[in-house]
C-alpha cells in the first residue's frame, strides 16, 4: 500500500473508532436520562412515605367447614400511613403492588381512615389497628372493626405526621381471595409522588393466609392467633 493511502486507511479507522466510542457515549447518556424517571426505592424509614411497621408477617388459617375448592378472603392490616417528622405537606399514593409467591385468586387493596380518639364512641379495640382477620371490609368473621373503609384510588393524599397519641390514622388494607393452596405476599411496595418526584416504599410485611402452598410459613390447619 502506498504512504498516503495508508494514512488515509489510518484516518479512517481513527474516525470510525471516535463514530463508535460517540455512539457509545449517546447509548450510556441515554440510558442514563432514561433512568432518571425510575422511582427511588426505599426500606422504612428511610424516606418520605412510612407504613410505620417493622419486620414480619401474620398468618391466617382456612376457615373450617369450608368446601374442598371454596374460596375464602383474609383481610391484612397494620400498615399505618404517615409523613415522616423531619418533612412536611403530604404525598399522593399512585399505587400498590406485591411480591407475591403464591398468587392469590384475587386481591385488592382498601384504605381505613379512623378518627381521632375523642371522634371514636365504644371499644377502643374496635378502632386499633388489626393485622390479620377472615374476611373482608364490612364482612369480617367474629370481630367489629370500625372505620372508613374506601377502596384506595390514584388520588390518596397521606399529611399525618408519624407520631402516636390521639390522631387519627390512616390504615392500608390489603385482601387477598383465595382457595385450598392459599396466598402469600412476600412485601408490599407502595408507589407515591412527593413534590413531583417518584418513590416507592418497599415494606418486608409478609402476608399469607394459609395453604397448601404456603408450608414454609404456615399449613391450613394453623390457628390464625
Amino acid at each position: 500500500m502506498l504512504p498516503c493511502a495508508r494514512v488515509r486507511a489510518t484516518a479512517l479507522a481513527a474516525g470510525l473508532a471516535l463514530l463508535s466510542l460517540l455512539g457509545y457515549a449517546a447509548v450510556v447518556s441515554g440510558f442514563s436520562e432514561r433512568n432518571e424517571d425510575v422511582p427511588v426505592v426505599h426500606e422504612e424509614g428511610a424516606g418520605i412515605l412510612s407504613a410505620s411497621s417493622g419486620r414480619g408477617g401474620k398468618g391466617l388459617s382456612r376457615p373450617s367447614g369450608l368446601g374442598r375448592s371454596q374460596q375464602w378472603r383474609g383481610s391484612f392490616g397494620g400498615l399505618l400511613l404517615c409523613v415522616t417528622a423531619d418533612e412536611s405537606g403530604s404525598v399522593r399514593v399512585d399505587r400498590v403492588r406485591y411480591e407475591f409467591k403464591v398468587r392469590p385468586r384475587a386481591s385488592r387493596t382498601w384504605v381505613r381512615v379512623v378518627p381521632h380518639r375523642g371522634e371514636r364512641p365504644g371499644s377502643p379495640n374496635e378502632w386499633a389497628p388489626f393485622y390479620g382477620l377472615v374476611g373482608g371490609p364490612g364482612a369480617f368473621q367474629t370481630t367489629t372493626i370500625r372505620g372508613d373503609f374506601e377502596p384506595l384510588n390514584r388520588d390518596l393524599e397521606v399529611s399525618d405526621p408519624c407520631q402516636a397519641g390521639a390522631l387519627a390514622f390512616t390504615e392500608l388494607v390489603t385482601v387477598l381471595e383465595t382457595g385450598p393452596d392459599g396466598a402469600w405476599s412476600r412485601a408490599v411496595l407502595i408507589d407515591y409522588t412527593a413534590d413531583g418526584d417518584a418513590y416507592t416504599l418497599r415494606v418486608p410485611w409478609e402476608m399469607v393466609a394459609c395453604g397448601r402452598r404456603t408450608g414454609e410459613f404456615c399449613k391450613p390447619v394453623d390457628q390464625s392467633g
